[in-house]
């Protein structure tokens, strides 16, 4: 065991919960740490991390043995010891991930979220019997008749030479068993009735929610068709620039093309498809956003996954047939190849977690750190302000007042003397739009 000291130091967290005596609520806990993830409950500790102790050790522990075995079904493995900390007895209680989910108190079933516990959905509770039966969503039988695989079957010939999809290729694929689909078999297939199975894309006219440029709702197709139409959307909507580099001058998109494969291949296969979310994906002037249904599977914790050093797979039938028709190189390395793209360039993306939702946000690249700055077709020297209005120009032609002020984050007035002395010396010109007046390089 970790030292108990330590332990106490770092205070609650998704592994850890305090409590300052036994109660029948830490029950809710033990349930939560054996559905998802093993964990310790430490009796005599109260939330601020004071050490008030346990009396009665050899009663307490009897009775939350007892606690324990009466209430909860099944009963998961667990292990109870005894350890001092400044004269103080404390009680330690470890909870292991059990096999036979879900477990429940009263009924009812949890899950660890951050460091509170909290009783679960429908969904989630559905996922757990899957699990205790050695189940997932894609591997659960579908009710749903003959199925067509044409664009499966043109993408795997293309990557693998396979001449045809037969029965005897699904079978391989662990899409066809006992004469059965299952549900990977239908998120694969041309017809593809899962509900949930939707892409949304947007592109909205800069950054203005209200006017949309164009929108496409992606359904009732193959999940290989839903990332081709995708990348289709994204060439047809992606800023472009131009950018001189060894006396050639070259197209760059706003945001890496390979970023925002990884992203949307990463929201299709490792989605939730218990969850009645759509994949939505939105063309900011700015930026991409990717917002995938459902959190992460629940032994990864959200320092893990924006590493990106672990990945565990919610969806291994569909990872491995993404990886067989080129989509995906290799499991587990999406989001360090989305940083990767990101290396040379000060705007980053970002990865928000969330409990129903994960976000990849993909700013568009507008302040670049090459090796040389002859690589920019429209470079300046000037303060940082300058700079930053120069690079967002570089990036999309021109720019208001209002996008000016979020670009360099200063107020109104000062934002407006900055454009002010950048058309004084001659580097900008001004024009009306429909909206705002607007300024561009001279």
């Amino acid at each position: 065991m970790n030292n108990i000291n330590d332990l106490i130091n770092n205070g609650e967290n998704k592994y850890i919960e305090f409590k300052v005596e036994l109660t029948k609520n830490l029950l809710k806990t033990v349930v939560a740490f054996a559905n998802y993830h093993n964990g310790k409950v430490i009796i005599g500790i109260a939330d601020d991390k004071r050490v008030v102790g346990v009396n009665n050790q050899k009663e307490v522990r009897m009775q939350l043995e007892q606690s324990i075995n009466d209430n909860i079904k099944p009963v998961p493995y667990f292990e109870i010891g005894e350890y001092m900390v400044n004269k103080k007895s404390l009680i330690v209680l470890s909870i292991y991930k059990g096999e036979f989910t879900p477990y429940t108190y009263r009924n009812k079933s949890y899950k660890r979220s951050d460091s509170s516990t909290k009783e679960i959905k429908r969904n989630e509770y559905q996922k757990l019997i899957l699990a205790g039966r050695n189940l997932t969503f894609e591997t659960s039988s579908s009710t749903q008749g003959e199925m067509t695989f044409n664009v499966l079957s043109k993408q795997l010939t293309r990557h693998t030479g396979l001449l045809e999809v037969d029965r005897n290729i699904l079978i391989t694929l662990e899409l066809l068993k006992n004469d059965q689909y299952n549900n990977g078999a239908v998120l694969l297939s041309d017809q593809n009735k899962i509900r949930c199975s939707v892409i949304n894309l947007v592109k909205y006219e800069n950054n203005n929610t209200s006017i949309i440029i164009e929108r496409q709702r992606v359904k009732n197709c193959s999940i290989i068709e839903q990332f081709i139409k995708a990348i289709e959307f994204y060439q047809r909507n992606i800023s472009k620039r131009e950018v001189i580099k060894e006396a050639i001058r070259q197209t760059m998109n706003g945001v890496p093309l390979i970023a925002y494969r990884e992203a949307v291949a990463n929201a299709i296969i490792h989605r939730d498809y218990f969850h009645e979310g759509e994949i939505r994906i939105e063309f900011f002037n700015d930026r991409i956003e990717i917002v995938s249904p459902g959190s992460l599977p629940g032994e990864l914790s959200k320092e893990e996954f924006v590493e990106g050093k672990i990945s565990l797979l919610r969806n291994r039938i569909i990872t491995e047939i993404f990886m067989r028709v080129g989509i995906v190189e290799r499991m587990g390395t999406g989001i360090r190849r989305i940083k990767e793209q990101y290396k040379n360039y000060m705007n980053k993306p970002s990865f928000q977690v969330m409990e129903n939702s994960i976000t990849v946000k993909l700013p568009t690249i507008i302040s670049s750190v090459y090796e040389s700055s002859s690589e920019h077709s429209f470079f300046k020297e000037g303060s940082s302000q300058e700079q930053l209005i120069y690079n967002y120009l570089y990036a999309f032609g021109s720019i208001s007042r209002i996008e000016a002020q979020k670009v360099i984050g200063l107020g109104k007035t000062q934002t407006y003397e900055v454009l002010k002395k950048l058309v004084n010396k001659g580097d900008l010109t001004t024009y009306n739009s429909s909206r705002a007046t607007r300024y561009k390089k001279t």
